[in-house]
Parts: C-alpha cells; structure tokens; sequence
C-alpha cells in the first residue's frame, strides 16, 4: 500500500498541471476575442438617387452575437447621413447569427449618381470605412 501513495501522488500532480495549462489557454484565447469583439467592416452594394433622397445599400458584417453602435456615417466625408434602417444612430445592435446587417443609408438627394464614393461609419470603437466603385460596363 505504501509504495502506491507516491504513484497517487504523481498522478495528482500531473493532472493539476495540466489544468493549470488548460486554464492559462483559455485565458489566452478569451483576451484575444474580447479585442476582436467590435471589430466590424462594411461592404457597399449600391447606391439609388432620386429626387428627394439618395440611399446607399449596404451590408455591415461582424462577429455573431456581438453588439456595436454606429453613431453617424459621412458619404466622401463631406455629407452627413440623416437616417439609416433598420438600426438606430446611437443605439445599440447586435449581430444575430450570421454577423450580417443589411442596411439602408439615406442622405439628401445628390445631383448624379457617384461612379465611386466612400462612406465613413463612426462607431465608438473607431472609424470604419467602406468603398464603392461601379462596376465598368
């Protein structure tokens, strides 16, 4: 029986380093998502011009089940946004299962269709920007 103990002892030992290893991966890994959780990019699919508005369709993609907030958005970083769908401006939203948003961007009416333009989305977490360049005929 004595000779067993030491066994029992080792084996201990080891299974506690392991978890202790175990425990630090996890550590790791969880600070690396937590540093990605807002990240978001924009992705511009067109753009319409009418008489009384201009509105961009767009998609903003993240990572699922993570909020985020976009406070205002900028076309060429000259015109300000005055509505976007179907989220809020300075309200919260989160990314359900895809990590896709599709949005509808209005600004007032421009006098032509831009062949290429960028729009600036301000979240807290930064800047994002998306680019948009028609495509040649």
């Amino acid at each position: 029986m004595r000779k067993e103990r030491p066994m029992r002892n080792g084996i201990f030992f080891v299974a506690l380093l392991m978890l202790f290893g175990v425990a630090i991966a996890q550590n790791n890994l969880d600070v690396r998502r937590k540093a990605q959780d807002h990240q978001m990019s924009i992705h511009i699919d067109s753009i319409m011009c009418r008489e009384d508005v201009s509105r961009v369709y767009c998609k903003a993609l993240g990572h699922p089940h993570t909020s985020n907030r976009i406070d205002g958005v900028m076309l060429d970083g000259k015109i300000a946004a005055t509505d976007i769908d179907p989220i809020y401006f300075e309200r919260a939203f989160q990314f359900e299962d895809e990590g896709v948003i599709l949005l509808e961007v209005d600004f007032p009416a421009l006098k032509s269709k831009p062949a290429s333009f960028s729009l600036d989305f301000k979240t807290p977490y930064g800047t994002v920007r998306g680019t948009f360049h028609a495509p040649k005929k």
